[in-house]
Parts: structure tokens; sequence; C-alpha cells
């Protein structure tokens, strides 16, 4: 014998018996390595996204920051064998091609406005890279309401604050984010319509709520 390769990956014991020409052995005298003399891991680690944690506002968009739950495995890669490969060494992550970071126990979040890309892998102790995976869908998060500026009157103004004519409203609206979606106002006691103009035609005092 004057090689061996070890059969699967795992962690080895080799043990070694001598047989002289004669053919005298004895399989009660052996020498034997260490209990981790061989060790052989060439399987990839695989991570995955396990939970996504956030408040789900119209469309695809997150009205909360988002936190990412992330579960690793370093397994061997034939079911019926018990050797266990190296392990976990460490996963990492980074947002929007920034700098790579540590996942510290298993979760990333991300608060940022806007929309963003994850990205993540895992490392095993044997120094398998498995290849970089992206969250999806892209996360977009905006959990701050729009404003709405003071309204804009138009028509003929007579004295005291009093319009003598009819009087359109205009109403605008601002969401750096997402975009606005729709603007709902009232007048008085009506209907809540949409829109983001309007006229006001009937005489009187009236209440505008936006």
């Amino acid at each position: 014998l004057t090689s061996l390769a070890a059969p699967v990956e795992g962690t080895h014991q080799l043990f070694v018996w001598l047989e002289d020409r004669a053919g005298n052995v004895s399989y009660q005298t052996r020498n034997a390595t260490s209990v981790a003399a061989f060790r052989w891991d060439v399987t990839q680690p695989n991570t995955s996204v396990s939970n996504l944690d956030a408040r789900s506002g119209c469309g695809d968009w997150f009205v909360s920051p988002v936190l990412i739950s992330l579960v690793t495995a370093d397994v061997n890669p034939d079911p019926m064998i018990v050797n266990a490969t190296s392990g976990i060494s460490s996963t990492y992550w980074r947002l929007d091609q920034g700098a790579w970071q540590t996942v510290l126990a298993g979760a990333i979040e991300v608060p940022d406005q806007g929309t963003h890309t994850v990205e993540f892998y895992s490392v095993d102790v044997a120094g398998n890279r498995e290849p970089t995976r992206v969250v999806s869908p892209t996360l977009r998060i905006d959990s701050v309401p729009p404003t709405t500026s003071p309204p804009s009157f138009t028509g003929t103004l007579g004295p005291n604050g009093w319009y003598r004519s009819p009087v359109s409203v205009s109403l605008t609206a601002l969401d750096t984010t997402s975009g606005i979606s729709v603007t709902l106002y009232q007048v008085n006691t009506d209907t809540v319509r949409s829109g983001n103009s309007l006229v006001i035609d009937a005489d009187g005092e009236h209440m505008l709520s936006y």
C-alpha cells in the first residue's frame, strides 16, 4: 500500500495493520492516526432566506424596515453518509454594491428608504465559498408618509376674505420615495373624493379636509 483516498467527504481516521510476506498479521495490533487525520470537504455551503419580516404596503412596497433571516447549511452531498463536513465559518452580506459585512445572529436589517439590492454568501471552515446570492424580490421601502402643501385658491377675492366668484382649489402632494398614489379630499361633510383639484361654487363658508 503506497497511497489511498478517503472514500467520502468528512472527517476520517486511518487504521493500519501490517502483514509480512509469510502472511502473518495481527488484527489486535494496529497503528492509528489521530481522529481527524483526514479532513475532506469540497462542498460549498448553502445560504437561503428563511423569513422576511416587514409590513407590506401597496404594490411591492414595504412601509417599515425589513428584517431578513438567513439559514445556512454545510452538509455532506450524499444523504446516506453521516460524516459531517467542515461547517459554516461566516456569512457575509452587502447593500447596494457596498462593502461586505458579517451577518450577525443570522439576520440582516435594512431600514433605509428607497429601492435596495441585498446580496449574501457563506464560507465554510474548509474555505469553500458559495456563489453570491440575491434577496428576491428587490426590497422597496417607504415608511415616510407623503406631504401635501397648503391648498392654492384661485378666484375673485373681495373684502374680509370672501370670494365673489367660484373658487378653484389646487392640492400639491409630494413623496420622493414611492411617489403619490392618490390624493383624497372632502368639502364640509360631502363625499370623500380623489383628485388634486376642485371647484367650490356654493355660497357660504366651507371647510376643506385633505
